[in-house]
This record gives C-alpha cells, sequence and structure tokens, in this order.
C-alpha cells in the first residue's frame, strides 16, 4: 500500500509524539482521508519482525470492522474480529462476507 505524503506526516507526528512519551496517542482525520490505510500502516510496522506483537483497532460500526480486517488482510497482517452489540444475523452476515471474501466466492 502506497501512502499520501500528509499520511506519512501524521505517522511521523504519532510517532514522535509517543517517543515523547505520551502513551494515549490518538489520530484524527476527516472521512476519505485514509485512515484505514494508515491503521495497516502502523500495524504493519508495530508487527513487522515481532513474534509476541498484537495491535487492537477500535472501530464503532461492524462495517468499518469488516473493512478493516479486509484492509489489514490484503497487507498480510492475521486479523481476528471481536464485535460486542451485534445482532447475531448482523455479525453472522459480516462473518460470512468476510469468509466469501478471503476464499474468492
Amino acid at each position: 500500500m502506497i501512502l499520501r505524503p500528509y499520511q506519512l506526516a501524521a505517522i511521523g507526528r504519532c510517532r514522535d509524539a509517543y517517543r515523547r512519551g505520551s502513551r494515549s496517542v490518538v489520530l484524527v482525520a476527516p472521512c476519505g482521508a485514509g485512515k484505514t490505510a494508515v491503521a495497516c500502516e502502523v500495524a504493519r510496522a508495530h508487527l513487522d519482525g515481532a513474534a509476541r506483537r498484537a495491535v487492537l483497532s477500535v472501530v464503532p460500526r461492524l462495517e468499518l470492522a469488516a473493512q478493516m480486517a479486509r484492509a489489514m488482510r490484503a497487507e498480510g497482517l492475521h486479523v481476528g474480529v471481536l464485535a460486542g452489540d451485534a445482532t447475531v444475523i448482523g455479525w453472522a452476515g459480516m462473518a460470512e462476507k468476510l469468509w466469501c471474501e478471503e476464499h474468492g466466492r
């Protein structure tokens, strides 16, 4: 995935804040700014070469969870999805959709 210059700059600012001691760093960006792409890059960089690291990504909607899972899987990352406050039909539909996409159906 190729990131845009402003996405790389945002990642750099977050990393700088973390290096300065901040532990609750939040990146805020408008719709269409590529937050999913940025999250994938941050996760990939964090997990690269590490056997026992994990990344938690929190999103407010099932559709965004599916989007994030698809993007991270496309980057070769192992992804699990945990959803709360979802109807069984809604969760089953999302799980089935992700399975079909992974298996080319």
